[in-house]
């Protein structure tokens, strides 16, 4: 088993402590780019004319999502704080499905990874 695996392997029980306070950061960084996006729309519609009532309602819907959040951030901080010591999880197998590779690898390690550079002012955002 190579020295990669090896580490792998020990990672893949994690306290769920660990897990559940990577979750809340990353429920908390959304929750702050939701807080963004409703900034910039909320501008956005102060200069728009003729939004029906739909439209108004669906960015309604953001608020609605950025109240959630923040709420499920601070419930799992909170399980995090209260978790059994003996408590864990098989991070390998919960993080199967995640498709984001800095995500998934913020739960295997519980480390933020190196953003990638960008140069120009211009990112990749697919």
């Amino acid at each position: 088993m190579s020295l990669n695996a090896r580490a792998i392997r020990q990672s893949e029980q994690m306290k769920a402590e660990n897990v559940l306070r990577v979750s809340a950061q990353e429920l908390a960084k959304l929750n702050s780019l939701a807080s963004d996006l409703q900034a910039v729309l909320g501008n956005l519609v102060g200069t728009a004319e003729g939004l029906d009532s739909e439209a108004v309602k669906s960015l309604q819907s953001l608020d609605y999502i950025q109240q959630s959040l923040t709420a499920l951030s601070s419930v799992i901080s909170d399980a995090a704080d209260h978790a059994a010591p003996n408590w864990a999880f098989q991070v390998l197998e919960s993080v199967e499905d995640v498709t984001l590779a800095e995500l998934r690898h913020r739960f295997i390690t519980q480390a933020p990874q190196k953003p990638h550079s960008v140069s120009d002012g211009h990112c990749d955002y697919f």
